[in-house]
């Protein structure tokens, strides 16, 4: 297990940097990463690089046995290049061009940085490449971190032209694809070609649109394994990570990882709670970042403080970032790295809150908790070293069907994001375990597949869909499946299209939902029967092998199937065809899968977490209150803390933030 904070030593004198690392010491930290805002003081001026500084560093922390990751600087590149070549920088969708002065202004395909890239990195990557305190490295810094990261300048242009040749061959087949015959939109010409800006009479047609974001995704990808590949060949023994941003959409998650050794991300709690997102969003994006890789993860940056994005957030309540830090060791990280040490004096960040004060005194809570914690993972870390969660059940994202409906809503109260969390939450709350999968990955190792909102699909998708319900797996998709091919263009069958016999439905009619308007639906089985408030969109389905679980109520469709459900092969297909009030997936669920899940030995109130990490076949069950005020559990086997060493069974008290790590007791 890692622990430690991210530290910049660029921004204190020399003569600090022996007194933080003895604190560090005391709080039992192993490791911290370095250096991937610093390209100034790494090449002052073009070609001449200066280390020496943090040689320094790394020795200070190496002679006290703390381990380093450094970054790659390139999110930052310095004002000595941007006042050579200004043209790195990105072109933003009104085609003006973005100014320097903060970070990450630089355009991804321009190849004059990637030159000034290349430079830096192989000059970090032989320098430090046999230096046992460095065992790993950070790629740049939160890619894509901005409103909109897509970059519209004409480097972009004639590499999105050669991305498309590549895809389509020919513009015979562009033109097909996309159907650009709607509003006179044939191509003649390559060039012809024009990237989707802002300023339009209309809107842009939705397979341009598609394809340029998949471009966009593809060219932070393909800058992110260009670094890759000089660290590979020039240090073959360090891991290489990147610190990914949760829920971040503008880049393909699935395909960013593929080339990694892990995934790190980075939480900051404040920033989902005052979006009225709680913690069970984050526990979402732990397990999305696990499944990346399908393995255990980095958070490379984690909240300690008080956070600033135009305002100051409050700080951790006492108690509060221990309960963070446990809720992401529990859904699988290996590391906890808290951002940051010490806040800035200075810069866009200087009300960033770290883990000492301004002044530099440990005198805060912040330091006072993260020790203790730091105390408790000593207790533990040697048992828990190597397990990992396992889980039954999977839900099914791809970045192209969330770009897809960005493009199209769908209707006024749709909202991708808060329909796949309805399903996660159930879920979670019958006392499963979720992975984050994408619709062609492998799914025979789960129980119940559900595939929220899939609106694109491909032969592969179809297929491997097919194949899981054959072979007795239990499918549930949802409303506006199937509704378009990969290439964002609508499917000439009868919905569900390629799903038809899989579903044994068909859709000949749907109402999109005005804002606020509500139907119900009856379920019609014994275990499965009540009465359901449904909004935002409704398809009448058709039966023909399956079986209606649920009807509707009201308005012209009233008695139509609403939720339907098909034997295929060995398994089931479920669909449901509209969307409803939380308490019905947990219905529906717990009526599908007629069990509870390994969790369910402890019963537990709402915002009171359980999640297990297995190692062999010892299960450490994680119990979490994330709530200021105590709460009282149900243990139903007998377990033992390890937090304590005491045996536990029954009703017992968790305190405020409380945590409790619990193995079952075998009888």
């Amino acid at each position: 297990m890692y622990f430690g904070c991210d530290y910049y030593p660029e921004h204190w004198s020399e003569e600090r940097w022996e007194e933080d690392v003895k604190l560090m010491k005391k709080a039992h930290f192993n490791i911290i990463r370095l250096a991937e805002f610093a390209w100034s003081k790494l090449e002052p001026k073009e070609g001449e690089f200066d280390f020496s500084w943090l040689d320094k560093a790394v020795s200070i922390f190496s002679k006290q046995d703390i381990q380093i990751v450094l970054g790659t600087p390139t999110a930052a590149p310095p004002l000595w290049i941007i006042k050579k070549h200004p043209d790195i920088l990105p072109v933003d969708e009104n085609e003006g061009r973005v100014s320097s002065g903060t970070r990450r202004h630089y355009c991804p395909n321009n190849s004059i940085y990637r030159d000034y890239t290349e430079k830096i990195v192989t000059a970090l990557a032989r320098h430090y490449a046999r230096n046992k305190a460095i065992i790993g490295w950070q790629i740049d810094n939160e890619f894509g971190g901005s409103e909109n990261p897509r970059c519209y300048c004409n480097n972009c242009k004639e590499k999105f032209i050669e991305w498309l040749k590549d895809k389509y061959d020919n513009l015979q087949s562009l033109n097909r694809e996309w159907g650009t015959i709607f509003w006179s939109q044939t191509y003649n010409s390559w060039e012809e070609i024009s990237l989707p800006l802002k300023r339009v009479p209309a809107d842009h047609n939705p397979s341009l649109l598609l394809d340029f974001y998949r471009f966009s995704s593809h060219s932070y990808i393909d800058y992110q394994n260009f670094q890759i590949d000089i660290i590979r060949r020039l240090c073959p023994y360090h891991f290489i990570t990147h610190n990914l941003m949760g829920l971040f959409n503008k880049i393909d998650y699935f395909k960013l990882a593929e080339k990694l050794d892990f995934v790190s991300w980075d939480v900051y709690p404040w920033e989902y709670h005052s979006r009225g997102l709680g913690t069970m969003t984050i526990g979402l994006i732990h397990d999305l970042m696990r499944s990346l890789k399908k393995k255990n993860f980095w958070i490379m940056e984690h909240q300690c403080s008080s956070v600033t994005r135009g305002i100051i957030s409050p700080s951790p309540k006492p108690g509060e970032i221990r309960s963070w830090t446990y809720q992401s060791i529990s859904h699988g990280a290996d590391a906890i790295v808290y951002f940051r040490w010490r806040p800035s004096l200075f810069g866009a960040e200087q009300y960033h809150g770290g883990i000492l004060l301004h002044d530099g005194s440990p005198e805060s809570k912040s330091y006072h908790e993260i020790k203790s914690i730091g105390e408790e993972i000593e207790q533990w870390k040697d048992i828990l070293a190597g397990s990992e969660v396992r889980a039954e059940i999977a839900l099914l994202t791809s970045y192209d069907v969330q770009w897809a409906l960005d493009i199209h809503h769908q209707s006024p109260d749709f909202d991708y994001f808060n329909h796949f969390i309805d399903y996660y939450q159930a879920i979670r709350s019958l006392g499963f375990q979720v992975d984050i999968v994408h619709p062609e990955g492998k799914l025979s190792q789960y129980s119940l597949v559900v595939a929220p909102n899939l609106i694109l699909i491909n032969q592969k998708i179809v297929n491997n869909l097919y194949n899981y319900v054959k072979s007795g797996g239990i499918l549930l998709l949802t409303f506006r499946s199937a509704v378009k091919n990969w290439n964002n263009v609508i499917m000439d069958e009868v919905l569900p299209a390629k799903f038809k016999d899989l579903l044994g439905i068909e859709i000949h009619d749907y109402y999109s939902h005005p804002k606020g308007h509500e139907n119900s639906i009856i379920g019609k089985e014994d275990s499965f029967c009540k009465e359901y408030k449904v909004n935002t969109w409704s398809e009448i389905l058709d039966t023909s092998t399956a079986k209606p679980i649920a009807v509707y109520q009201r308005d012209y469709y009233a008695g139509k199937a609403a939720v339907t459900l098909n034997k295929y092969g060995e398994g089931k297909a479920v669909y449901v065809g509209t969307r409803a009030k939380k308490e019905f997936y947990k219905d529906l669920i717990n009526y599908l899968l007629d069990k509870e899940g390994p969790l369910s030995i402890i019963k537990a109130p709402y915002q009171v977490e359980t999640i297990s990490r297995t190692k062999e076949e010892r299960d450490f069950i994680f119990v979490i209150n994330h709530t200021p005020e105590s709460k009282f559990i149900n243990i139903t086997t007998s377990c033992k803390d390890i937090l304590t060493n005491k045996v536990v069974e029954g009703t017992i008290r968790i305190g405020p933030y409380g945590v409790f790590i619990l193995e079952r007791l075998k009888k």
